[in-house]
């Protein structure tokens, strides 16, 4: 090779590497578009000086594209190095074939390798539970992709280092390779067609096959579209060959979505159904309609490109292809989110595991929003925009990192208080009980308690976040502090119905005066308590009305949930009732109740007799009383008075008689005094008739 020759290898290979860098953002940015949006009329002017730039590039790039074949095929001159004692096209090639064999080799024998752990895994009730099942084939897959990625190094540095264009070439093709395997091991950690109990994705079988083969023939064809354009080498040729791949990638990404469209739209479903499962019906838009949404994506993504590739800017293309790329991550991250809060220690959680797990669930989606949030503001406030310098966005990303760390920190803090704090919770029941049935226990006085302090300790954690992260960001929180004081001191002064609501509510509970679950009576209204706030309490009526009362208005409470309650009631005897034998049959009832496994634990005095309360004309009005727990007096006074009535009617205890007996004094005359009442009543009746006829008729 002469050295002309090798000054023009030489300038086409750092030409080639300079774009390529320029491309992945190492390169020169271009000036930020800041300085001329500083100016008055900055974005029209720069708007029209872009438009310039792309018609004028406009026929020299379309005028490339017949080129791009015979460009192409000079990649094997390029790869020639015979003359510097290297190898030939030829045989570089063959050496790449051959390594490229080896890698492909090293991955089945991998997953080979494995197959036995993997059966051992997948086999139904052997081995541990789902979710670490599915956490131990993830491993495994991720264990077989690090070990490729490494022997694809090893390969690169043993075989291709230090030979140019060749060394390009093979590192475009072998991390091709690694690009391919890896979107293999995340299918086959997602979607897993021959797994189906390890499947994290909500997919059917034939879904997960179509997805597979889909997005791995969509990467591939990619990542060789990217290693063509990168082996090009005069810059206008370049530009055309962008041109082309900006109808190429995103016709690839349409192909895809069209022909996968009901594997993607089950994804989608399922996730919403996993989200909602008691609104699965109403299947929210996005999901049916996902392709109307996809396809708009895709002509940006082509749009984005043609003009990347017209103008020069790469940085454009390459961060809306991030924040597409960044979008799809947080929809695997989601769906492994879903997958785990699906398990089923999480559906109960009764166990340490299911309520570790939900928290973990929101801190793991509060941290896939950061992280979006970080990336999407390099790419478009530093690469695309250049509103902050890149020499700046170090120490503001360092700030903004620290800002949410502590949100973070105050996220798992309040996320470990709730874990510690939800089995003293009192859950309020929706559907009225049986009257029959208990009326359940009241709750502690930490547990009617442990509403407000966990309010009062969420207040706190997000004040304190909220004014450190305010304070890391550079914000004076002083003036914040003092301006609090005085808001609270007005407030304090201008609701004063309110402050008396919440002090009186906080004696009220100092006080024990109820507790969740107690009934009780403030004269205003009575009911169970179903819980409270800071200034109200919320009753619950018998009959099912809400009663909202603020702890102001309360007054006096009357609470018939506390110890003990005694039950007293009254029955009528005929005048005749032997009492001795009536009480000897009310004392074997009660003992008889106190042998029932059902009540017998509720009584503290057994049902008895106190003895005569009235006598009426006709009966004898006998009391009884007996103590309970306050939890269902009602229901064992109704199976006393059933056990009575069976008891007296067996027993020859005869009730009182509702009618009234009427004697009249002198037999013989009986029939004159009954013709006589009947007349006196017709008298009385036709003197009534005549007394509404005259308020009518002055009426």
């Amino acid at each position: 090779m002469s050295r002309q020759q090798f000054d023009q290898l030489v300038a086409e290979v750092s030409e080639t590497v300079a774009r390529t860098l320029t491309e992945r953002g190492f390169g020169p940015k271009a000036p930020p578009e800041a300085t001329a949006l500083a100016h008055g009329d900055g974005t029209e002017r720069l708007v029209a000086q872009r438009a310039a730039e792309v018609v004028n590039r406009l026929p020299a790039v379309i005028g490339a594209v017949p080129a791009l074949p015979a460009q192409t095929l000079r990649i094997l001159d390029r790869l020639d190095r015979t003359a510097a004692g290297g190898r030939s096209a030829v045989s570089f090639l063959a050496w790449l074939g051959v390594a490229c064999g080896g890698l492909a080799a090293v991955g089945l024998g991998l997953r080979h390798g494995s197959r036995s752990m993997r059966r051992q895994l997948l086999e139904p009730g052997e081995g541990p539970a789902p979710l670490a099942r599915v956490a131990l084939l993830a491993a495994l897959d991720l264990l077989a992709l690090a070990l490729f990625w490494l022997v694809t190094h090893i390969v690169l540095g043993a075989l291709f280092a230090g030979a140019g264009a060749q060394t390009m070439v093979a590192v475009l093709v072998l991390d091709g390779m690694a690009i391919v395997a890896s979107t293999i091991c995340l299918l086959a950690i997602c979607v897993r067609p021959q797994d189906p109990a390890a499947r994290i994705a909500p997919v059917s079988d034939a879904d997960a096959v179509r997805l597979r083969h889909d997005i791995v023939l969509a990467v591939a064809l990619v990542t060789a579209s990217r290693a063509w354009i990168a082996i090009l080498v005069p810059s206008v040729v370049v530009q055309a060959g962008l041109l082309v791949n900006a109808f190429v990638v995103p016709g690839c990404y349409a192909v895809v979505a069209l022909h996968a469209r009901h594997a993607f739209g089950a994804w989608l479903a399922g996730l919403a159904e996993s989200a909602a499962p008691a609104r699965a019906a109403a299947t929210p838009p996005c999901t049916r309609l996902w392709l109307a949404i996809t396809m708009p994506v895709i002509a940006i993504l082509a749009l984005t490109r043609i003009y990347g590739a017209l103008s020069g800017r790469p940085e454009i293309p390459v961060g809306t292809i991030t924040t597409v790329a960044t979008l799809l991550g947080v929809l695997l991250g989601e769906t492994l989110v879903r997958y785990v809060a699906r398990h089923p220690a999480a559906a109960n959680g009764r166990s340490l595991l299911g309520r570790l797990l939900r928290p973990a669930a929101r801190l793991a989606r509060m941290a896939m929003l950061l992280v979006t949030l970080f990336i999407l503001a390099h790419v478009w406030l530093v690469d695309v925009a250049g509103l902050v310098a890149a020499a700046e966005w170090p120490a503001a990303s360092r700030t903004w990192s620290r800002a949410a760390l502590i949100l973070m920190v105050a996220l798992a803090a309040w996320e470990a208080v709730k874990l510690f704090t939800d089995k003293h919770v009192t859950k309020p029941g929706g559907l009225p009980v049986d009257e029959d049935a208990d009326a359940g226990k009241s709750a502690s006085r930490l547990a009617t308690m442990m509403p407000l302090l966990r309010m009062a300790v969420a207040i706190v954690i997000a004040a304190i976040a909220l004014l450190v992260a305010l304070s890391d960001l550079g914000v004076n929180i002083t003036p914040l502090l003092a301006g609090a004081s005085v808001f609270g001191l007005a407030l304090s002064f201008g609701s004063q119905t309110l402050v008396r609501d919440v002090v009186s509510g906080i004696f009220y509970l100092a006080d024990d005066a109820f507790r969740v679950g107690e009934y009780i009576d403030c004269g205003k209204a009575k009911g169970t308590v179903e819980g409270f706030t800071l200034r109200s309490i919320r009753l619950r009526h018998q009959n099912g009305q809400v009663h909202t009362i603020p702890f102001g208005q309360l007054g006096q409470i009357t609470n018939f949930s506390r110890d003990w309650t005694t039950v007293k009631f009254n029955l009528r005897f005929a005048r005749d009732t032997d009492l001795e034998k009536l009480r000897k049959l009310v004392k074997r009832i009660g003992q008889e109740m106190l042998e029932d496994p059902e009540l017998k634990d509720e009584f503290l005095d057994p049902l008895k007799m106190q003895g005569v309360a009235d006598i009426a004309d006709n009966a004898l009005i006998v009391r009884f009383k007996f103590t309970v727990r306050p939890s269902k007096p009602s229901f064992v006074q109704r199976q006393a008075v059933r056990r009575m009535v069976t008891a007296f009617a067996a027993g020859g205890i005869e009730f009182a008689n509702a009618t009234v007996a009427v004697h009249t004094i002198g037999g013989p005359n009986g029939a004159q005094a009954g013709a006589a009442a009947q007349s006196m009543l017709s008298r009385v009746q036709a003197e009534a008739a005549a007394s509404a006829a005259g308020e009518a008729a002055r009426a």
